[in-house]
Order: structure tokens, then C-alpha cells, then sequence
């Protein structure tokens, strides 16, 4: 995918067509989605390193159990 991706990017980048002229908007967009997943990750790991996964884990049980549920067609 990467490979076939970075093929398509040089294509365009030789021959630039008009539906495909918006790579500074790729480039915002790639830089946005970084920073913020840096962000994010940085955050995540504070707050398990001072917090348990008792939370996450009933709320895991009770969507299991309403999926089960509308699965089989009770709702």
C-alpha cells in the first residue's frame, strides 16, 4: 500500500491533474493528524500509568452484552 501510494504521489507530482492540485491541504492535514496523535498517545499513557482498566473493562461488559442483545433481535 505504502509503495502503491508513493507511486501515485511521484505520478502526480510529474504530472499534476486538476482534481489532485491540493497537497498543501495533505500536508496540513498529515501535520494536524501527527501532532495530535503525538498528543493524544502522550496523554493516554499518563493516564494509565496513574489510573486502573476497571472503567474501561465494565464498560467493555455492558457494550458485549448490548450487542449480544440486539443481535438477536430483542430491540
Amino acid at each position: 500500500m505504502f509503495a502503491a501510494s508513493a507511486y501515485a504521489i511521484y505520478k502526480d507530482l510529474k504530472a499534476p491533474s486538476p482534481e489532485h492540485t491540493a497537497w498543501s491541504m495533505v500536508a496540513l492535514g498529515t501535520l494536524v493528524s501527527a501532532v495530535v496523535a503525538f498528543i493524544v498517545v502522550r496523554w493516554l499513557l499518563q493516564f494509565i500509568q496513574s489510573h486502573t482498566f476497571v472503567g474501561f473493562g465494565w464498560y467493555r461488559i455492558v457494550l458485549g452484552l448490548l450487542m449480544v442483545y440486539f443481535a438477536l433481535g430483542r430491540g
